[in-house]
Formats: C-alpha cells, sequence, structure tokens
C-alpha cells in the first residue's frame, strides 16, 4: 500500500506530540513539515501536468527537497530549523520503512547546519532600570508591572502571561513559573525590588476589584491573572455620546494580557532605545546582562554565569553567554591582560641606550657565552 506524504507526515506530527517536546518546537517543526508536504504536492502538481496533486512518499526524492529550501528564504536560522525539522521526518520515513534504509542521507545529502550571524543586540543599562518602570507607568499601571515582572523574574513572554495571584507565595517569598519550554514549574526568589513592585501592584490591583485587600483578593480569586488583559472605555458626553474626552483602561483580571511585545515596545520607543523587535527578550537579556556584572564583581565569572543561567533557566551555561553577550569574555580577559602577565611570571623591563635594546639572554647562550667569552648578543638597532 502506498503511503501519501501528508499521511506520513501526520504520523510524524503526533509522534513528535507523543514525545511531549516543547510548545515552541513542536509548533515550529510542524510548520515546516506541512509547508514541505505542500512544496511537494506543488511540485507533484507540476510534472504531472495538474493531473495528480497529491504526493506519495515514494515519489519524494532530491529534488523535492532541494525545491523546499530553494523557495524558503529568510535568515540562516530560518534554513537551519526547517533542516532540523526535515531531517527528523526523514529519519522517521526512514524508521517506519517508507524509504529505504540510507534514505535519509539520500534525501538530504551533504546539507548541514550553518552558523546563523548574530544581530548586535541592544542592552539596557542597569541604571536605566528604574526609569523605564517610570515611563512604563505613566501609560498604565499594568505596564510598569508587566516591566518589572520581566526585569526581576526574568521570565519569557509564555511565563510571565501565564501567572496568576496564587503564583505568588508571599510567606515563602517565591513567585512560581511554569517553563512551559521545558513542562516544569520553578520556584524564583522574590527579590527585595520585586516585593517593592508587587506590594504597590497588588494594593492597586485590589483596589481597581473593588476587593478589600490584596490578602482577600489573592484568597477569594487565586486564578485571577497576575497580569491581567485591559479594555479600552470611552469617555461619555452629558448626552450620552461619546465626546472627545480621553477614555480610560478598565482590566480583565480573569484574562490574561495580550502580547506583551507591544508593552515593551512602546516603553522602548518613548526612551529612544532600540528593541530590534524583540519586546519582553530585550527586558530580559537586560536584566540577565545586568545581573551577571554585578554577581562576578563579588561571586567570580564561574558562579555568577551559573546563577545567571539558573534564573534564566537555560540547560547550558553556554546559552546563557550567547544570550547575554559572548563580547563580555572578551571584555574581561582584556581587562585581565591590562594588569597581568599571560604565564604567570613578567620578564625584567629591558634597558634602552641609545636606538639598542638590550636582547634577553636565553640559557644556551650563556652557557656557550662560559665556555667562549668572546660570543656576545648584540642588539641591532
Amino acid at each position: 500500500m502506498r503511503v501519501t506524504l501528508q499521511a506520513a507526515a501526520d504520523e510524524f506530527i503526533q509522534e513528535m506530540i507523543s514525545r511531549r517536546l516543547a510548545t515552541t518546537t513542536l509548533r515550529t517543526r510542524s510548520s515546516y513539515i506541512r509547508r514541505f508536504v505542500i512544496s511537494c504536492d506543488q511540485l507533484t502538481a507540476e510534472r504531472s501536468g495538474n493531473r495528480r496533486r497529491i504526493t506519495f512518499v515514494s515519489d519524494v526524492d532530491p529534488s523535492y527537497v532541494a525545491k523546499f529550501f530553494a523557495a524558503l528564504g529568510g535568515s540562516q536560522g530560518n534554513h537551519n530549523n526547517a533542516l532540523v525539522a526535515i531531517k527528523g521526518f526523514a529519519s522517521y520515513l526512514e524508521r517506519m520503512k517508507f524509504i529505504d534504509h540510507g534514505g535519509t542521507h539520500w534525501l538530504i545529502g551533504d546539507r548541514k547546519l550553518r552558523p546563523a550571524p548574530r544581530t548586535p543586540k541592544h542592552y539596557i543599562p542597569a541604571d536605566e532600570f528604574s526609569l523605564i518602570l517610570d515611563v512604563a507607568e505613566e501609560w498604565h499601571e499594568t505596564d510598569r508591572i508587566t516591566l518589572a515582572l520581566a526585569l526581576y523574574t526574568l521570565g519569557r513572554q509564555s511565563e510571565l502571561r501565564a501567572m496568576r495571584l496564587k503564583s505568588i507565595d508571599l510567606k515563602e517569598g517565591v513567585i512560581k513559573l511554569y517553563r512551559s519550554k521545558f513542562r516544569r514549574w520553578t520556584d524564583t526568589g522574590i527579590s527585595p525590588d520585586l516585593g517593592e513592585e508587587l506590594s504597590w501592584w497588588l494594593s492597586w490591583y485590589a483596589a481597581e476589584t473593588g476587593c478589600p485587600s490584596p490578602a482577600v483578593m489573592i484568597d477569594e480569586h487565586p486564578d485571577w491573572y497576575l497580569i491581567p488583559g485591559r479594555y479600552y472605555i470611552r469617555s461619555h458626553g452629558t448626552a450620552g455620546r461619546f465626546d472627545t474626552n480621553p477614555g480610560r483602561f478598565g482590566i480583565h483580571p480573569d484574562k490574561h494580557a495580550g502580547h506583551l511585545e507591544e508593552t515593551v515596545h512602546r516603553v522602548l520607543d518613548r526612551m529612544g532605545i532600540p528593541t530590534l523587535n524583540e519586546g519582553i527578550h530585550t527586558v530580559r537579556r537586560s536584566g540577565a546582562r545586568a545581573m551577571f556584572d554585578y554577581l562576578a564583581s563579588n561571586q567570580g565569572h564561574d558562579k555568577a554565569l551559573l546563577m545567571v543561567s539558573t534564573m534564566l533557566d537555560h540547560s547550558d551555561p553556554k546559552q546563557t553567554l550567547l544570550y547575554i553577550g559572548r563580547e563580555i569574555e572578551r571584555d574581561q580577559l582584556n581587562d585581565w591582560l591590562r594588569g597581568n602577565s599571560m604565564y604567570g611570571t613578567r620578564t625584567a623591563t629591558h634597558q634602552r641606550t641609545g636606538n639598542v635594546a638590550q636582547m634577553p639572554q636565553r640559557g644556551p647562550v650563556r652557557a656557550a657565552e662560559a665556555l667562549e667569552p668572546e660570543i656576545r648578543v648584540i642588539g641591532h638597532g
């Protein structure tokens, strides 16, 4: 029985789901697989004169793969992600014996992952953190708590949006984050900075929703979102019609906030800071760099890197170095070189006489000098 490429793709996606891949990973790879099937069906239609638009697995050859990647476009990172997805799909076809043994290499050929050029990233200085919070509050209180949580938990956008009031454990001094990328919960300590921001925010939140106190609000509405959704209320005139006066925002406690990137873009744009379309990652990365700089000065480089890596929920400190900027190692190396010998010892400074520099004498020369006094090492100007 011949298997269609679409059916094989559907089975492979189900197989990835069964492996409990991270949501973003599953979504990304599934998208590439579906686009590959569409590309193959188009090529099949072209070759069959539009008589057949369904591609069977047995139809696929290296030309189908070449057409897909030729039309893919985008950055090198886009090609790398697509290659990982297509290789995984081809390996699945081979494992299920839909294609012959060695078919993966035959289809993919010598295509390899290539380093993707990293565009320069902007880092907000630590001394501007309080300023961006104040600027955020000028628009709305929810903007301030969004940036505060991003700075003091270093959480990803999906993690911040998912937090509810029950995520806060004020007694233990921790805030719980669900790491959807790895499908696990982690506890992050509430620093004094975050504690002050949460105290202010919860008081405002309780007053806005008519709760007598933050404690009562958390106890009675634990499933309310910590960053609630927001809606705009237009101002009304005396006749009941909308007028030109500014309206105000209301909040939906039972709905999570929308795109947090827009909040970050709005704040950073007002400060004249380029965001490179990253949003929350700009704040998260800036906080990580500032935390590393501070910890490295009193905890040492290695311990600081490990602590920041843990805070970011990275599985490998090398990933953290890329995230906060690998040039940080170059800066530290240059600072160290300015005050230290590269090899642990320093040679004596050679005295210059006129334009002649005395060369250092090595062991073998000194031995020859002891036997034949006329041998000398002379520096040339």
